[in-house]
């Protein structure tokens, strides 16, 4: 018998990679480059630097308020974009998981069918019968959102 052979997966980032934008690849450099312990060690030094051989500290206070402004752009573009991939991400882990369901379901219908014609009683079982039934993926979103949404979106219990 032989090893079926593999085939590489494209990640999502590798496929979306080449679409982003120039602002997004340059944030993605500015982000990771920037986002080191170096940077953040030469902007102590800069800073120290600045206080022993200059007495103007309100232009470096404005050069540092103006850095950290444009590097939160930065930061916040390259996050938007992490977002949408985290995004894709979820979504195709739901299509898979609802796939590997459906899939599941019909195993459990056929092997039932097979327990059945060799005579074995499942008619009592109502987990089984739970199991092989389609999920009803409303009532599961349902539950979903009554669980994470705010208490002020909850509407309020009918009064008896």
């Amino acid at each position: 018998m032989t090893v079926p052979e593999l085939r590489p997966i494209r990640t999502l980032r590798d496929r979306a990679d080449p679409k982003r934008t120039l602002a997004e690849r340059i944030a993605d450099r500015v982000a990771s480059a920037l986002g080191t312990t170096a940077f953040l060690v030469m902007n102590f030094a800069w800073i120290a630097a600045w206080y022993r051989f200059s007495t103007d500290a309100t232009l470096l206070t404005m050069l540092i308020s103006f850095e950290a402004i444009v590097l939160t752009i930065f930061v916040l573009i390259a996050q938007k974009r992490a977002a949408r991939l985290n995004e894709l991400r979820s979504e195709l882990d739901l299509e898979i998981n609802l796939r590997a369901e459906e899939e599941l379901t019909k195993l459990l219908q056929i092997v039932t069918k097979l327990a059945e014609k060799q005579g074995v009683d499942l008619s009592k079982d109502r987990e089984l019968a739970n199991m092989i039934s389609p999920t009803n993926l409303a009532e599961i979103e349902r539950e979903l959102h009554d669980q994470i949404a705010p208490s002020a979106e909850r509407p309020e219990p009918p009064i008896r």
